[in-house]
């Protein structure tokens, strides 16, 4: 027993070996709400990660998504993978020119099997509120639509009617679903462009790229440049919050690489080095631009569908009628610390300096002087004197290395500070206690960064949240007959193991196609189809 306990134990110290230096293969597989887009839409996508067999399995952490054209664009997101699945949304810029794309999918990982392994899917986009010659790829062609509904699948998908009216309930009964099998469901109107489905992946050989797979955390990598000559040792990230963010970097040969939790919800990141310079983040996207793509070609018979897709997007954005609405929740807490004392400034008599609050109410912790320069250090928890250890010293979760810049703080800004004893180890560098303030408005205001610490945008990724799709109760609930109803995604469920579904008719008319796939525990696709009219 003893022994196979221990064997054990090998085999899972050996994937965890294998997993950290990349050595295992995953792909993905990915359903959009539809395959043509205007300008200014929302593109609703779901992943799956897949082995080489098409089984879903569990690896990295986060996967990038990227709509791939001729011309340089922001439309790119990256999502949490959890359960080996993940959900999100791709905003299309209004300015986002016609024509054909290709929608990519990979994660850290996968690029180390080459672009060629990245799930990719054609997707046309039309923008109706403006022509540029030379950048917009489309042209108009006399006659109907030669486009061809797909075809049923091999999941059965029902509608209790073949005609609805407006905003009427439409009920949808699928076939059986293999055991802990969940599938993304969507239905929108059928607007001149083919349905691409789940696609097929191609194994390919692992090369020795040296990309380090996002399993354990999530990585922020960066290039430092000396403005001294001096090479930096020590270099931190943060970013605004209450709770307390403090990440130490890896430097070497001008690179930084920073290992994170996951930082959803995260707009802004601080940087910072010992030395002086500045650290400038690499975008993680692959982000490849295509030579040439085949011109969109939009038939003159769906101008009028179009002209009313166009005006309904508009009222969508402007009126907030769109039921199909982001609601992403961002982490709160990454990490839980003891806090020993709390202060709220408004209890205490305001002085003009920061320096003057701190020592007059802080009992925890003091000034001490070094080298010219005054530091705050911490008094033991248990024996009371003075630690001489370093001190964490934080301003809305910005580290603040130069301790006098926050002691020539303007005390009439800050609303709180938190206290933690203990010693707490970031990368190499051990701190004993931690002064965490915050500010009336949370965002540093009106402090003077050090010229060592660079403010840098940033865009997290998205989370699993219910958030993303709209069904049950939600889907049932008509608009004011005063307000028009302009869907044109009818409903979205990015996963969902329940065979009986319902969603509501828009005011829009036409052909609308409701879309099932999914991934079955073996490594089956899953795929079904069927159609209605809404009159």
């Amino acid at each position: 027993m003893k022994r196979n306990i221990m064997t054990l134990c090998m085999l899972i110290l050996g994937m965890a070996n294998v997993l950290a230096q990349g050595a295992f293969q995953e792909y993905i597989q990915c359903q959009t709400d539809k395959d043509f887009y205007l300008s200014g839409e929302r593109l609703w996508f779901r992943l799956w990660s897949v082995n080489e067999k098409n089984q879903p399995q569990q690896g990295s952490r986060i996967a990038y998504v990227e709509l791939v054209g001729t011309e340089v664009n922001d439309a790119r997101c990256m999502v949490e993978l959890k359960d080996a699945s993940a959900q999100g949304v791709l905003d299309l810029p209004f300015t986002l020119p016609s024509g054909r794309y290709q929608l990519r999918a990979y994660t850290r990982n996968m690029q180390n099997l080459g672009e060629e392994a990245f799930y990719s899917k054609e997707i046309a986009v039309l923008n109706t509120l403006r022509y540029e010659e030379g950048k917009d790829q489309v042209s108009l062609r006399n006659g109907e639509n030669p486009v061809t509904l797909p075809t049923q699948g091999n999941l059965a998908v029902t509608t209790d009617k073949s005609t609805y009216a407006s905003r009427e309930k439409v009920n949808i009964v699928l076939g059986s679903l293999p055991q802990v099998t969940r599938v993304s469901v969507s239905v929108a109107r059928q607007d001149g462009y083919r349905f691409a489905q789940l696609g097929g992946i191609s194994p390919q050989p692992l090369r020795d790229l040296g990309i380090e797979p996002e399993v354990e955390s999530q990585l922020v990598t960066g290039t430092y440049r000396s403005a001294t000559g001096v090479p930096a040792t020590h270099a931190n990230l943060s970013f605004l919050s209450p709770a307390i963010h403090y990440y130490p970097g890896e430097v070497s040969d001008g690179k930084v690489v920073f290992r994170t939790p996951l930082l959803s919800g995260v707009e802004t990141l601080y940087t910072g080095v010992d030395a002086g310079g500045s650290i400038e983040l690499e975008s993680p996207y692959v982000s490849p631009r295509l030579i040439q793509l085949p011109t969109l070609e939009i038939a003159a018979s769906e101008e009028s569908s179009l002209v009313e897709r166009s005006l309904g997007l508009q009222a969508s954005r402007h009126m907030g009628t769109d039921s199909l609405k982001r609601r992403i929740t961002p982490v709160e807490g990454l990490h839980k610390y003891r806090m020993t004392r709390h202060y709220d400034m408004d209890d205490y008599k305001r002085f003009n300096s920061f320096k003057e609050t701190f020592t007059e109410y802080v009992k925890e912790c003091s000034t001490t002087q070094m080298n010219g320069k005054s530091y705050v250090t911490m008094f033991d928890e248990f024996t009371s004197r003075q630690n001489d250890g370093n001190t964490l010293v934080l301003l809305d979760g910005v580290a603040v290395m130069n301790h006098e810049d926050l002691l020539n703080y303007n005390p009439r800004l800050c609303k709180y500070m938190d206290i933690y004893y203990g010693h707490y180890l970031f990368g190499d560098q051990v701190y004993v206690g931690i002064l965490n303030v915050r500010t009336i408005e949370g965002k540093a205001d009106r402090f003077r960064l050090p010229a060592n610490t660079q403010i840098q945008a940033y865009a997290g990724p998205q989370t699993a949240t219910t958030g993303l799709l709209v069904c049950g109760d939600e889907a049932l609930v008509p608009l004011p007959q005063n307000l028009p109803d302009v869907r044109h995604t009818l409903y979205w469920n990015p996963g969902t193991d329940s065979t009986t579904l319902q969603c509501l008719t828009s005011d829009l008319k036409g052909t609308f196609v409701v879309r099932v796939e999914g991934i079955a525990p073996d490594g089956e696709k899953l795929e079904g189809t069927t159609t209605f009219v809404v009159e």
